[in-house]
């Protein structure tokens, strides 16, 4: 009777560790499932990043013209700068330089610098393109270009930088809109707002 007692405990304490390491088994499934779901959003997050700004209001004026409005935030402090331009052209550009982390940085949260340089107008034809008035406004000050045309020169050489570039997105200017301009870390791109 007592042996058969001694044999139910051993089988009872095989059982039960049995069990406890294929809880712990399940336990770090469940945890390392999680962790690769945190990863893959926050991946996700990183390399969808949209940031936006600015916003430009565009109001016809006819005969390949329109009056832009363009509100972005200047400064350290983010103060919201509005700026008015008569742009010439089927449709209206907006440009500027964007620096590109390495991408382990863009995990890590760090998202590309961006400078808008100029709003300009663009004819559809070339042959208009040619003839026609142009119209091109530069959007900051001159100084902050020598720090940009240096990244230019040496950003290969920079161990964190993948590439210094030039960006640019156009819209149609023959309608009343409103568009949300954004950088991304591939560069520019605008969106119409929705109503």
């Amino acid at each position: 009777m007592a042996l058969m007692k001694n044999i139910r405990r051993k089988q009872f304490g095989i059982f039960s560790a049995l069990f406890a390491i294929l809880l712990l088994i399940a336990f770090l499934a469940v945890t390392l499932m999680l962790v690769s779901i945190q990863l893959l959003i926050r991946s996700y997050k990183e390399f969808t990043y949209e940031k936006p700004v600015a916003v430009v209001i565009v109001k016809p004026a006819g005969n390949q013209k329109a009056k832009l409005t363009l509100v972005q935030s200047e400064g350290k402090d983010s103060t919201l700068v509005k700026k008015e331009f008569n742009i010439s052209g089927d449709q209206w550009i907006i440009e500027g330089d964007i620096l590109k982390w390495k991408p382990y940085l863009n995990f890590l949260g760090l998202h590309s610098r961006y400078r808008l340089t100029r709003i300009e107008g663009r004819y559809l034809r070339i042959r208009d393109e040619k003839s026609k008035k142009r119209s091109l406004y530069a959007l900051n000050e001159e100084s902050q270009g020598n720090i940009w045309a240096l990244l230019y020169r040496v950003a290969y050489k920079l161990p964190l930088v993948n590439t210094v570039y030039g960006s640019a997105a156009y819209q149609f200017s023959d309608r009343e809109n409103i568009f949300l301009v954004y950088v991304t870390d591939s560069g520019f791109l605008i969106r119409r707002k929705k109503e």
